[in-house]
């Protein structure tokens, strides 16, 4: 029998902290307490919404891991260079708060150069993640040119002295104007890397199979949590309140960029089969469509009465909202390495519908803090969304406990110590 007071945490300590099950006891209440008044629900409302949109996104940290973090690479000083940057939080809490002797911000390939040349006694990396930002712009239209000089100039950092790592999020990327090369991109890339990391086991299987190379260059990291770094103090009661659900219904959520290769015309359809067949549920879809898929929102909407969509980008105060309305999180990916939305959701108590792909596995267990499908059953999804529907109160609000205790056990700290022990390694 799993029993998540059972797990030890990365600090040692058994079971989760007295501000996560703060954190969680709104939604828990929510699930057994009557309804209250809707003017003691409105006034509540409005009150967390005033607290949520100046709560702060703090970065797990303390000296006490920095100091055992220094220890890691001795009395060298790191400037760390990372490509792209986006305005999601991974990147931030993966490389932590910089100081004098792990200094890392964004910047390009020419930068790095840069860098590199100017420093004296520092070690310099560049940190790859993703590669879109190579895809054609009005700047740089050629694709292929733009790919050719990019590992040109990665070549030529290599060999002035700096150090190159590449943190490998997708075996291809979402958009990708020509496969073959970006194929080829990927492969010189990976031979000229000096470590690449992925966030499973799986991942890293996949990579070696793709490029037909060893994996002793692929290492395995943690995707950490996202616990407490976003807002989260609206109770169910009010989150549903707020987006006139009802207590009874279950609710599903798909929540990020509304994209085609996500699978969500095949969630919608699915719903509404549960729908049609006497089921209380609704699908929530949040995010923001990008201008490739602006349609697939409007047929989707149109083909189904049990969706609704908020089409736009949502503000950090405002992902409380739709994770705490919600009963289980539903990821519906064709293919995926690694899952940030998952680990979001378990992050807010919120169980986890997916595909046993990338990732996924060694996020949700079956039955404990989500459902979890094989992607090759064409009826996987649908027998997964139907037992979501037929858990109890009590058995939701068990999984719920779960995912939270579950997501505590990812840690930035753990991924970022993999970061700086092959630092130290090659340096």
């Amino acid at each position: 029998m799993y029993n998540p007071l059972a797990i030890k945490t990365r600090d040692g300590d058994q079971g989760v902290k007295m501000s996560d099950m703060n954190s969680l006891s709104s939604r828990l209440e929510a699930l057994f307490l009557p309804k209250r008044h809707q003017k003691k629900i409105a006034r509540e409302r409005k009150k967390a919404e005033q607290a949520a949109r100046t709560a702060p996104s703090p970065v797990p940290e303390t000296a006490q891991y920095t100091t055992k973090l220094r220890g890691l690479i001795g009395d060298k000083t790191v400037k760390l260079l990372y490509w792209p940057s986006y305005t999601n939080p991974y990147q931030r809490l993966f490389y932590g708060h910089p100081n004098e002797w792990f200094d890392h911000s964004a910047g390009t390939i020419d930068a790095a150069l840069d860098q590199l040349k100017s420093s004296e006694n520092e070690t310099v990396v560049f940190h790859v993640h993703w590669l879109n930002f190579l895809e054609p712009s009005e700047t740089s239209p050629d694709y292929g040119t733009n790919c050719q000089q990019f590992i040109k100039k990665c070549a030529t950092f290599r060999d002035l002295g700096g150090l190159l790592f590449w943190t490998v999020h997708n075996l291809m990327e979402h958009d990708t104007p020509d496969a073959a090369i970006e194929t080829d991109l990927r492969l010189k890339l990976l031979e000229l890397s000096h470590a690449v990391f992925v966030h499973s086991e799986a991942a890293k299987e996949a990579i070696a199979l793709q490029s037909m190379s060893p994996t002793d260059n692929i290492h395995t990291i943690e995707h950490g949590n996202y616990i407490g770094v976003y807002p989260d103090a609206v109770s169910q009661d009010v989150a549903r309140g707020k987006l006139g659900l009802k207590n009874s219904t279950t609710v599903f959520l798909n929540l990020g960029l509304i994209r085609r290769y996500k699978g969500l015309d095949a969630l919608v359809s699915q719903v509404d089969r549960l729908a049609e067949d006497g089921r209380d549920c609704v699908l929530l879809l949040a995010g923001r469509k990008t201008v490739a898929d602006a349609g697939m929102l409007g047929e989707l909407s149109t083909t189904s009465t049990n969706l609704i969509s908020y089409d736009g980008w949502i503000a950090d105060w405002e992902i409380q909202n739709y994770m705490n309305a919600s009963d289980f999180m539903v990821v519906p990916y064709k293919q995926a390495l690694t899952s940030g939305s998952a680990m979001l959701a378990l992050s807010f108590a919120l169980p986890v519908v997916a595909p046993a792909l990338g990732n996924l596995p060694d996020l949700i267990k079956d039955g404990v803090n989500g459902f979890l499908y094989d992607p090759d059953d064409a009826n996987g999804l649908a027998k997964s969304l139907r037992r979501a529907t037929d858990t109890s109160n009590h058995e939701l609000a068990e999984m719920r406990y779960n995912a939270l205790v579950s997501a505590q056990n990812f840690s930035w700290l753990s991924a970022r110590s993999v970061l700086l022990r092959k630092i130290s390694s090659l340096s």
